[in-house]
């Protein structure tokens, strides 16, 4: 990601369904991210996002094992944190869990993903009109 002097960097968690806006709605995620935030962006998917790309790469559906594939290359362009999930946990639960821990974002385009951020007090990006990314929330 872009390097812009004085600035800290901003932490954002990529979720699954996030890497799909390029193929869906040609959105250049990299470069929106750093647009909206006005600081250096690292971007990092977590272990389980990215084997969940890698299984829905698998689809029988040709159209569906496409767009996971391009999302799955497109991850390769993140960070790749080895964060296992603990027992009981959803892949949506550890993106909350390790956001609100370390002051990171999310971004993802899961409403009910969404209210749970809001709800803990983590900042979100997401596809606002199918255009454009917004923040929902403020930086810890």
């Amino acid at each position: 990601m872009g390097e812009l002097s004085g600035k800290a960097a901003a932490s954002v968690l990529v979720d699954t369904n996030f890497l799909f806006i390029p193929a869906r709605f040609s959105v250049d995620i990299f470069d929106e991210i750093e647009g909206l935030l006005e600081v250096p962006v690292r971007l990092m998917v977590t272990t389980p996002v990215v084997e969940e790309l890698r299984g829905l790469s698998a689809d029988e559906k040709p159209s569906r094992s496409r767009e996971a594939a391009f999302a799955l290359a497109l991850s390769r362009r993140c960070e790749v944190l080895d964060l296992p999930l603990v027992p009981g946990e959803t892949v949506d639960d550890s993106l909350v869990r390790v956001a609100r821990e370390n002051g990171f974002y999310v971004a993802t385009t899961d409403a009910q993903l969404r209210r749970r951020c809001r709800g803990d007090g983590v900042p979100v990006i997401f596809l606002r009109q199918r255009s454009h990314l917004a923040l929902d929330g403020h930086k810890p």
